[in-house]
C-alpha cells in the first residue's frame, strides 16, 4: 500500500513554519492518525510525505528524506512517479519517507538525504 501523507505529520513536524503548522493542525492531526494505522496492519506500505506540491516542473531532481528533517517543494508529477515506483521498490518497503525536489532543499539540510535505489 502506498499512502500520501505531509511533510509537517509525526518526526517532520518541526520541518513546516510554526504558522503552517497552527493553521494545519487538525488535517496534520488526521494524517498522523492515518500513518499510526497504516504502520500497524501488517500490511507492507509506504507512506509518501511530499513537500509543498508544484503544479510545474521543478529543475532539480527528486529526493528523499527520512526521520523528518527535510522540507522543500516537489511536483505533482513526480509524487505520482515516486508512488508508482514505491510499488514494486523493495527499498522503499515499509517506509516514511519525505520526498521533495533538491532544488528546494536549502543546504544545511542536503545532508539529510537518503539514498533509495
Amino acid at each position: 500500500m502506498v499512502v500520501i501523507s505531509s511533510i509537517g505529520v509525526g518526526n517532520s513536524r518541526y520541518a513546516i513554519s510554526f504558522f503552517f503548522r497552527l493553521l494545519m493542525t487538525p488535517v496534520l492531526r488526521m494524517k498522523e492518525k492515518s500513518e499510526e494505522f497504516i504502520r500497524t496492519c501488517g500490511i507492507s506500505y509506504t507512506i509518501i510525505r511530499p513537500g509543498g506540491l508544484a503544479d510545474k516542473d521543478l529543475p532539480g531532481k527528486t529526493v528523499f528524506g527520512e526521520g523528518g528533517k527535510i522540507s522543500g517543494s516537489v511536483s505533482r508529477k513526480e509524487i505520482a512517479r515516486v508512488c508508482a515506483d514505491a510499488l514494486t521498490n523493495p527499498a522503499m518497503k515499509n517506509r516514511t519517507l519525505e520526498v521533495v525536489n533538491d532544488a528546494t532543499v536549502k543546504a544545511e539540510l542536503k545532508q539529510y538525504i537518503v539514498d533509495i535505489k
